[in-house]
Formats: structure tokens, C-alpha cells, sequence
């Protein structure tokens, strides 16, 4: 019997603690999608890829005139960029990390307990009012290390920059192919 008493303890203590579950969320595998989950995973995709298209776009446009002006366009521009691919396919979208360089891009409940993780891979969970939720990886990429990089390899007018727009950053010190964040959606049921 006193065996048994701590692992009952424990099951009752891990029951209690399911933060999805307790939420309405539950993670659902790619596999084991319903029709409508599965075109609810393609809409968000799609919203995925446009904002990750007009933000790269953008960014790669204002590069072009040197690193501080991609940080103007991040800090001025995305918001509008995200929103407009939100409002295109009907949806919530967004940015996060866990280790951020705005603090308004911080995660919906939802995804709180997977960024804390730093889960590598495409999260999905469904809702039970019908929702689709997905969490979907952010590599570094070498292009990025410019405003993301090593601390100390951030020439100092990028840091001004970062500075006088994010005086709360912490988005930096990535390598190439760090996980530095997720694109965040929520899908409507209909």
C-alpha cells in the first residue's frame, strides 16, 4: 500500500495539471485530422506562407538600404503585414518567441506551455468549439544573424537601432538554424 500511495499522488497531481486539456485544447496529430481539421491545417498554412512572404519581401526590400531600416520596417510595418494576412484568409495570426524581441508578440495561452518547451516541430490543436490552432517553426536563417545574431557580431548602428525600437529585446544570440520562434494561427471552425 505504501508503494502505491506516491504513484497515486502523482497520477492525481499530473491529471490536474493538463493545461490543454483544461482549456478546450487538444493536440491533434496531422495524421488523425478530420476533413474539415485538414482544411482548417491548409488555410493556415496558406496565411503562413503569405505573411512569411510579405514580411521576407518587405525586409528583403529594406536591407537593400541597410540593416536599420529592416529593423523600422519589423517594428513599424509587420504588425500591418500580419494583420493583412489574418484578415486574407479569415483567420489569427502571429509571430512569437521564446525570447522576445517585442513584447507585444507574446504567445496566446494556448501556445504558452509549447514555447516555454521550445517545441521544435508544427504543433497542432484542436478546439472543442471547433477551432484549429498551430504553432509552426521559425529557423534562423544566415540573413537573419544580421539583426539576430550573436550579440557581440551586431554592428553598433543595429544595435542603436534595436535599442531606440526594442528596449526590451531579447531576441538575439541565434545561429544559424536555431529555433527563434513559431508563427502562431487559430483557424475558426467555419
Amino acid at each position: 500500500m505504501r508503494r502505491l500511495l506516491p504513484a497515486l499522488a502523482l497520477l492525481l497531481l499530473l491529471a490536474g495539471c493538463g493545461e490543454e486539456s483544461s482549456s478546450g485544447w487538444t493536440q491533434v496529430s496531422e495524421d488523425a485530422m478530420t476533413d474539415a481539421q485538414q482544411s482548417q491545417r491548409s488555410r493556415g498554412e496558406a496565411a503562413k506562407k503569405a505573411l512569411f512572404g510579405g514580411l521576407f519581401g518587405r525586409l528583403t526590400q529594406a536591407m537593400a538600404k541597410g540593416p536599420a531600416e529592416a529593423i523600422h520596417v519589423c517594428n513599424a510595418e509587420a504588425p500591418t503585414i500580419t494583420a493583412g494576412a489574418g484578415e486574407a484568409h479569415m483567420l489569427k495570426i502571429g509571430r512569437t518567441s521564446y525570447r522576445l524581441r517585442n513584447p507585444k508578440n507574446a504567445p496566446p495561452e494556448w501556445a504558452k506551455p509549447y514555447v516555454a518547451r521550445r517545441t521544435p516541430g508544427p504543433v497542432w490543436l484542436a478546439h472543442e468549439d471547433g477551432r484549429l490552432a498551430g504553432l509552426l517553426p521559425i529557423p534562423t536563417m544566415n540573413v537573419c544573424l544580421t539583426c539576430h545574431g550573436p550579440w557581440a557580431q551586431i554592428e553598433q548602428p543595429v544595435r542603436k537601432a534595436l535599442a531606440e525600437h526594442y528596449p526590451e529585446d531579447r531576441a538575439y544570440d541565434f545561429n544559424t538554424g536555431d529555433l527563434r520562434g513559431w508563427f502562431w494561427l487559430e483557424v475558426p471552425a467555419k
